[in-house]
Formats: structure tokens, sequence, C-alpha cells
């Protein structure tokens, strides 16, 4: 993601239909504009085994009736001259660089996945100061090949840098979505024509992984790679939750926490004024997607878990389920009102021009500073701030507890964040005890939750008997929890600090390059 060489973003159609009368692009504009209408047909096998692959090929009737096949591999777009019908899957295989994938693309039946109806694309160049973007906009209408599915109209802007500086990109992104709206998104339209068609992939969710790092990059650059993994991690499910996944809801949550644990472990070479600007408006966003998250849990995880230890009436668990599942989803929308407003997009684009800009930044204050020294500063004081608190879980107050649990979020992420220095025998135990903690205190937290949830609805909307038998599930639980975390709290204010006692991993010997 960093340097950013080439931005998608999503836009209505009304949006990229106005897109080439924008003052800037008008202003910027720099030879002909290109114009193009197409239809056409997407192939893959009735397993998607070319997507699967990373593969793709389409058979395209441009506006003169030319007919063409575009074939997508890991090498690029490479497109041909067709004869209307069905695509030549042996052209998709000579393009695999695997001879026992070539043969097996040779055999593979294809069948139309979706259909391009009534597309037009826009090349624009624009010259941005000394940079040089092509942009593009296409829109039209996506119609699923299997019949019965609704057509959906879509449209897309994608920004290439072809010379000059990344932030050119933003400043037309930016400018977009002060304009009429835009969202950066890792979705093309060729990806939300196959969930039209397969809407089981919107419950692919993705998981934050750990950054790769190594002892002989700078602070920067490790910065820059935590911050490209987290936000991948956050634009990845974002596409989800507008489409009211609820587990892409927490996703999108802990990605948005692990963003805020980044700027807090390299705070010591961040502008103090952008680090606490993008932290708060961070904070703002992680906030309004509570109560969403909370309700989910409430409705999936508490309510089976009461009605196993506690004899729920059967009147009063339907009206309660009923109930959380109202709330749920009302709180899911207000979530997707979020996620799709002009401040989230704001926020997301300043964010990536910052980091690109850091890029050439070399008064940042970390660009010669080493990591490894710097990493174990950063996990010795997040170390520090877990343990300001030793004494025993079942004296904390709630509020206590709940700030427990935050510093053991932070110390968490801070140590997945620089623990690829070390082997992985070396951190997994503190790693471990961090979270069997976090698991612990987050079912007390969820406790605490259901009672606070309950308080929020008008009274008389659940009977009498199911609050009393919440509450009291609640204190049980929160007492059997906090009973089950303070030997892993214990052993983890026993741990090691690894980053004392082990050696780190050697760096990576970089290959010689072919003469």
């Amino acid at each position: 993601m960093l340097p950013t060489t080439r931005l998608h973003l999503s836009v209505s159609p009304e949006t990229a239909a106005r897109l080439p009368r924008l003052g800037l692009v008008t202003r910027n504009r720099e030879g002909k504009t290109r114009r193009t209408r197409f239809r056409g047909t997407r192939y893959d096998t009735a397993r998607l085994l070319l997507r699967k692959q990373g593969f793709g090929m389409e058979l395209l009737t441009v506006g003169n009736g030319r007919v063409v096949q575009r074939t997508f591999t890991s090498r690029g777009v490479k497109v041909t001259d067709a004869s209307p019908g069905m695509p030549d899957v042996g052209a998709l295989a000579e393009e695999a660089d695997d001879p026992q994938l070539r043969r097996r693309i040779a055999r593979w039946r294809l069948v139309p996945v979706f259909h391009y109806v009534d597309f037009a694309e826009v090349v624009i160049g624009l010259a941005i100061g000394d940079s040089r973007v092509r942009m593009q906009i296409r829109r039209g209408i996506l119609s699923p090949a299997q019949s019965g599915r609704r057509k959906v109209p879509v449209a897309e802007v994608v920004l290439a840098l072809e010379s000059g500086s990344p932030l050119a990109l933003f400043d037309i992104a930016i400018a977009i979505n002060e304009y009429q709206g835009a969202r950066i998104t890792t979705r093309e339209i060729p990806e939300a024509g196959y969930r039209l068609q397969r809407p089981v992939l919107d419950r692919d969710i993705t998981k934050g992984a750990r950054p790769e790092l190594s002892v002989d990059m700078s602070v920067l650059d490790a910065f820059r790679a935590v911050m490209s993994e987290t936000l991948d991690h956050l634009l990845s499910n974002q596409e989800l939750l507008l489409a009211s996944n609820p587990d892409a809801v927490h996703q999108t949550r802990v990605a948005l926490r692990r963003i805020r644990a980044a700027l807090r472990a390299f705070k010591a070479v961040l502008p103090y004024d952008k680090r606490k600007a993008f932290n708060g408006e961070l904070r703002w966003f992680q906030q309004r997607l509570g109560a969403a998250r909370d309700w989910q849990v409430f409705r999936e995880d508490t309510i089976p878990k009461v009605s196993v230890v506690r004899q729920l009436p059967e009147r009063g668990l339907e009206r309660l389920r009923s109930v959380a599942l109202g709330e749920r989803r009302r709180a899911t929308r207000e979530a997707i009102d979020v996620v799709g407003s002009r401040r989230y997009a704001r926020l997301q684009m300043h964010m990536l021009r910052w980091l690109n800009a850091l890029e050439t930044d070399t008064a940042s204050g970390g660009s010669g500073t080493s990591l490894l020294p710097f990493a174990c500063r950063a996990l010795e004081r997040a170390r520090q701030d877990m343990l300001l608190d030793e004494r025993p879980l079942s004296r904390m107050t709630p509020d206590e507890l709940h700030t427990l649990r935050k510093r053991g979020k932070k110390a968490r992420y801070a140590t997945e964040f620089f623990a690829p220095l070390w082997a992985e025998s070396d951190h997994r135990l503190l790693l471990t005890q961090l979270r069997l903690i976090q698991e612990k205190l987050g079912e007390t937290n969820d406790a605490v939750v259901a009672r606070q949830l309950l308080l929020t609805l008008h009274p008389g909307r659940l009977a009498s008997p199911v609050d009393r038998i919440i509450q009291d599930w609640s204190r049980e639980t929160i007492r059997q929890c906090l009973g089950a975390a303070q030997p892993h709290w214990r052993r983890f204010q026993r741990c090691p600090a690894f980053w004392k006692l082990a050696e780190p991993l050697p760096a990576p010997r970089s290959l010689p390059s072919a003469a």
C-alpha cells in the first residue's frame, strides 16, 4: 500500500457522470480524453477457480462492434481480438507460470458469472504540479448470470500515478470526496460482480496479520509497514460492513484499535499534532460502532449463555431475542451510515496522504533511528503501563478493570507489532498470557455491557423476571471470569521481558541481483 501508486475509489453513478466537469479535472486536464462504451461477460468455472488463482477472463464488445478478449493474470492484463461466443481458455492457460497449473486451466470449463450492461469508460490525463495521473472513470450496470438476481448500478474511479508524487492521488481523491462523496475501496467492479452472483462471499471477513519487520529497518520504515497492514485490515472489511455483515463491524473496530495502538507505539517519532488529530477521529469512529457490536454479542453470545444456566420463561426468551435483533439491526444501520460517510472517507484519505508524505519526510525523527532499541523501549513502556496496578482482579472496580483491559489491548498489539523481530518461542509465553487475560476480561466486559444495554431500553419492553435473571447471571459471570483470569494475571506479572533476554532474529540476507 505504501508508497501508493494506484488508488481505487467507489463513487455513485451520478458522481461518475459529473466528474469530468469537476473544476480540478477541467483545470488540470492534459492531452485528449478517451471515451469508450462496452458490454460483455465475465467467465469463470462453476467453483470460481479462476478467481481463487487470481486470474480472470472476459469477452467484451466495444462501441464500434469489435469483440475483444481480456485475460487477467499476475503479469497484468492482455487484450486480444476474439470472436463472439465463448472465450479461449487456452490463451489464459498459456499465461500461467506453473506448467501443472497450465494443464489444469486448459481443461476447465468456463461459464458466465456476470454481465457488464451498458458500461461507459472515460480516461483523462491530469497534470497536478509535477505529477502526472491517469484517471479512469467507469460506470454501468452489473447483471448476475443467474436469473432472478437483481441488477446493480456501479461506478468506480481508478487513479494511477504515471510520474511524480503519490500525494497527487490523494489530492484528487480528497477533492472528489468533498465534491460529491467517494471512498477508498479494495473491491473493484469485477469483485462486486462476483459477490452479486455469490452473496456468500460477503461473509469472508479479514483478520489482522502481523507486519513483516526486520532488525535492519529504520523506525519509520517499520511504522509504515505496521500502518500499511492495519489499514489493509480496515479497508478489507469496509465493503462487508456496508453490506450489513455484523462480523465486519467487529473487525473494523479491531482495525481502528490497532491503528491507534500503532500511533501510540511509534509516538516518539511522530508529529504530535498529526498523531493526536488522527487518534481523536479514530476514537470517535470506534465509539460510534460500539453499539452494533454490543448488541451482536448480546444476541449471539449472551442470550444463549443465559438460557443454558438460567431458566428463562419461553415467552420472555422469545421477546428478548426479538428486541435484541431489532436493536442490533438499528445499530448496524447507524454503523453503515458512519462508515459510508464523507467524514470517514476523509479520515482515510488524509491519513494515507500523511503516510505517503512520510516516505520523503526525513525530518520526522525516525528515518535514521535503529528499530531494535526503539522496539525494546516501546515494549517496556507497554508492559509498565499494564503493571501500573498489580492488585488482584477481584479487588478492582468495574472502571479499573475496563482500564486494565484497554491497557492490555495496547500491550498485546504493541507486542504483536514488534514480535517478528524475535523468534516465536521467545515471545509465545507473554503473548499467550496477554491473550488469555484479554479473553476473560472481555467476557467480564460483555457481562457488564449486558446490564447496561438493558438500561437503554424503554421500561416495559422486557418482562421484569427476564431483566432480573440477566442481572443475576451478569454478577455470577463477572465473579467466575475474574477468578479464571487471576492466574494468568499473576503469570503475566512474572513473565520475563523477552526483549531484554532473547537475541533478535538476524536480518534477512538480500539475494544478489541478476546481472
